[in-house]
């Protein structure tokens, strides 16, 4: 029998910079493994010039993708993790003027000639692929790459087969092995996830980066509904998450918007005071760089909060909360959205403000976690904070922990048997994986059972089989910001219908839809792969500059 495909949930869910992770992200990374191999080699002391050429999808939206920034970057040193995302610009603007990167040596570099774009030629292995090329000592020397989807880098003549040196105790290469692992040993699927990631790292590791996670999703929903502007790239594209937040928050205040009931708080009562409580607080260390001295959860401290610190400040996202850090605020923000009481309709709204926050932080290269990828970022965050500001019961630590080793499960599950690369499988690889993903995470904290977890993962990505990617002048932003507040309610949907539903009584499997997933994939047309040459992309008129 085969070996299992081994993959970490860590591998699945990252901290990158928007505004893709096939194009941005992955180039990045490539990049970065490139000049290591030189220096490994001892050549990168030894370079004279470089030059990357960019194939395929890589060349028909790198622009838009912001591929070139990302190279930039990279060469100049920059990590997505740690990069000062408000300086980016700044930093690949001074390149173009310097035209010289430092290796530690003085090399001639300039973008515009260096990087080049060969549209009407793709490399043999994946759509996205890319040729670097070093003179060391009078010698060209050539390596390809190919970024096959949410980060992942393979290079030429490598297999797309991820393994590690240790395999977990209970592998799974199928949703099918999953539901044997759990149900044989009689744990959840979490629980499966946790044994198999201490073969690589302990419980204080783990916990410890899957609030990493958390941070950087919170943050990124908190600053992108506090930032407004028109998005970068030439489209005019306006943030829409700060306005529709000022509606919600707005409305509990008009008479005509709510219904206030004496006796008994109803569903539409104003809220209470905000509970200084917060079960979800940041701890000590953790910043939107990265753990420093992070103990969570093992000893989560509360945020001490002055009384006159209403809930309509923390709402409005006002930097006069004491100066607070970032963290305190969005987790204090969050919290206060909780305490409102929200009509049906609102939460939705609250939902989709969630989401497109996200993936407008995206569009800005913010700081925002893959999850599967960056087109499709906003989806689990949106679903994560709907659980934790609209279920019954406070929620926990573990909670959160639980339901991002969940999704990070179901997103392997995907990357081995199918694929997570638009360019390869279109919007159906990214916000459908995304949906799927969710779902079951929402169905897993909800109490759902290791069969209801993989029906809800089976009905989202059910309904987005064949869904296309098309987008406009090859940015990350029109449909692809506002198709994730659709990923983020179908995943909710889906985990109430599974919540509900009989496993065994199910038709469809998880299995048979990935498996069904890349057979469409396989027969889905080019130019619907994230090229910008069909659908919407070709449709609307746009006049985008170059550079």
């Amino acid at each position: 029998m085969a070996e299992a495909e081994v993959i970490s949930v860590f591998d699945m869910l990252k901290v990158g910079v928007g505004p893709s992770s096939s194009h941005t992200l992955g180039p990045w990374r490539a990049i970065q493994r490139w000049l290591q191999e030189l220096e490994q080699k001892d050549r990168l002391t030894r370079v004279e010039g470089v030059q990357v050429r960019l194939y395929g999808s890589l060349a028909l939206t790198g622009r838009g993708h912001c591929t070139d920034k990302a190279i930039c970057l990279a060469l100049l040193g920059y990590d997505p993790e740690t990069v000062p995302v408000e300086e980016i610009h700044d930093i690949v603007d001074r390149l173009c003027l310097e035209r010289t990167l430092h290796l530690p040596q003085a090399v001639p570099f300039d973008p515009v000639a260096d990087i080049i774009y060969v549209k009407h030629e793709q490399l043999p292995l994946h759509a996205n692929g890319m040729k670097c090329l070093a003179s060391v000592s009078g010698e060209v020397i050539e390596a390809v790459y190919y970024s096959v989807g949410g980060g992942f880098v393979v290079r030429g003549g490598e297999s797309d087969i991820a393994h590690r040196a240790q395999s977990p105790p209970y592998p799974c290469q199928s949703a099918a092995d999953l539901e044997s692992h759990a149900n044989s040993i009689g744990v959840s699927i979490a629980e499966l996830v946790r044994i198999n990631e201490r073969t690589w790292r302990s419980d204080e590791d783990i916990d410890r980066s899957l609030f990493r996670l958390w941070t950087v999703m919170r943050n990124s929903i908190f600053r992108g509904c506090h930032s407004s502007g028109v998005l970068p790239g030439g489209l005019d594209v306006s943030r829409r998450a700060p306005a529709l937040v000022a509606k919600l928050v707005a409305a509990v205040d008009d008479p005509d918007e709510t219904l206030i009931v004496e006796g008994e708080p109803g569903p539409d009562s104003p809220p209470p005071p905000l509970d200084v409580d917060i079960p979800y607080a940041v701890p000590s260390g953790v910043s939107d760089h990265g753990p420093e001295d992070a103990s969570w959860p093992h000893s989560s401290r509360n945020a001490e909060r002055e009384p006159e610190r209403r809930q309509e400040r923390e709402l409005e996202g006002e930097s006069a909360v004491g100066g607070d850090s970032l963290e305190e605020q969005a987790s204090a923000w969050l919290l206060a959205v909780r305490d409102r009481r929200s009509s049906f309709r609102d939460v939705l709204r609250w939902v989709s403000a969630f989401a497109l926050a996200v993936n407008e932080e995206n569009a800005n290269l913010g700081r925002i976690v893959t999850a599967p990828t960056n087109g499709a970022a906003g989806v689990l965050p949106a679903v994560l904070a709907y659980h934790v500001c609209f279920h019954d019961t406070p929620v926990t630590e573990k909670e959160i922990g639980d339901f991002l080793l969940v999704a990070g499960e179901i997103g392997t599950l995907f990357k081995k048997n199918a694929t997570i690369s638009a360019a390869m499988g279109g919007c159906q690889a990214e916000v459908g994986v995304s949906s799927s993903m969710a779902a079951a995470a929402l169905a897993a904290v909800n109490g759902g059972s290791v069969g209801q977890c993989l029906m809800a993962a089976e009905i989202a990505m059910e309904h987005h089989l064949g869904l296309t990617c098309d987008p406009i002048a090859g940015l990350v932003q029109i449909p692809c910001i506002e198709r994730n507040t659709m990923g983020a309610v179908k995943a909710i949907h889906a985990a109430n219908l599974a919540l509900d539903g009989d496993p065994s009584a199910a038709r469809v499997s998880l299995d048979q839809v990935i498996r069904t997933m890349w057979q469409t994939a396989q027969d889905m047309n080019r130019k619907y792969k994230e090229t910008s040459e069909g659908g919407l992309a070709s449709n609307i008129p746009v006049n985008v500059p170059e550079c």
